[in-house]
C-alpha cells in the first residue's frame, strides 16, 4: 500500500471516552432527571462530597456505582461512558 492511500483512508471515530466527558454527562443526566447529588449520594450509600468529586471529575465512578447511577437517573450507562443513545 503506498502512503497516498493513507491519506485518503478513513479511520473509524473512536468513542468518545474520557473521564471530563463521563462526569460532564452524569451531572446532566442527574440534572435531567430531577434528581439532586444528595439523592444519588444516599442511593448509592456514599457521602455526597464523594458523589460531588465524582460529578467534578475528581474521582471517577467504581464500576457498580456507574450502573447504580445509570439505574436511578434512568439512562444507560452506554451513554454515560460513550455518549451513544438509542
Amino acid at each position: 500500500m503506498r502512503s497516498g492511500n493513507i491519506d485518503r483512508m478513513r479511520m473509524p471515530e473512536k468513542p468518545a471516552f474520557s473521564s471530563v466527558r463521563i462526569a460532564a454527562r452524569i451531572r446532566e443526566s442527574r440534572i435531567v432527571s430531577g434528581a439532586t447529588h444528595r439523592e444519588v449520594a444516599a442511593y448509592l450509600g456514599i457521602r455526597d462530597y464523594i458523589y460531588k468529586d465524582i460529578e467534578n471529575g475528581v474521582r471517577p465512578p467504581k464500576l457498580k456505582e456507574l450502573f447504580e447511577i445509570a439505574w436511578f437517573i434512568n439512562t444507560s450507562v452506554d451513554y454515560l461512558l460513550f455518549g451513544l443513545v438509542d
